[in-house]
């Protein structure tokens, strides 16, 4: 829907459907999904009972970032309305269109369709998975945390580091290491 009423307007604003045009309302897309996934992610994470809940919780969660997100993205493109070229004044144009509407659809339309057809819970409810407090088991629980690099010991720090000797040719450590291995897995 937010790309219907860039569409739209485009149409008021004497803005030709040219393949810059179509570039920039490619590249547009990305800032209208991103507003909307993040109030539908805050609602799909929320811990509340009831819709209305959600959606409250979701938007303070996450709509003071997404309005905030969009002011910088207004500053940053404002300049672009004063220039004389075209590519950047329509991409001004466009992006303004699109951060208009996104912003009143993800903040105004989508929680009040969410309140009335949301999901109740993304989670299966015939197994959850809870642990003895009746907390529910994080995804990551079972991971192990990065430790780090091995700390070598001073002597094996001083045989990889020093200068190796270049062999042409079968050395004998080079056979009885082949007769090592070839033992080993008979």
């Amino acid at each position: 829907m937010i790309m219907a009423g860039v569409f739209g307007f485009l149409l008021y604003l004497n803005v030709a459907l040219s393949s810059i045009t179509m570039i920039e309302l490619i590249m547009s897309i990305g800032f209208s999904i991103d507003f909307t996934a993040h109030i539908c992610h805050g609602f799909m994470t929320s811990r509340c009972e009831t819709r209305d809940a959600k959606v409250r919780d979701a938007i303070d969660k996450t709509g003071a970032p997404i309005f905030h997100g969009a002011v910088s993205s207004v500053l940053g493109i404002i300049v672009l309305a004063a220039a004389k070229s075209y590519i950047f004044r329509t991409f001004a144009v466009v992006m303004g269109f699109v951060l208009f509407f996104g912003i009143t659809h993800t903040l105004l339309l989508l929680p009040v369709v969410l309140s009335w057809i949301g999901p109740m819970s993304s989670e299966d409810k015939t197994h959850p998975q809870l642990n003895a407090t009746n907390e529910r088991n994080s995804p990551m629980e079972g991971l192990k945390a990065y430790e780090g690099l091995e700390i070598s010991s001073p002597e094996k720090i001083k045989r990889m580091s020093s200068p190796r000797k270049t062999r042409v040719g079968i050395s004998s450590d080079d056979i009885s290491d082949f007769l090592r291995i070839s033992n080993i897995s008979n």
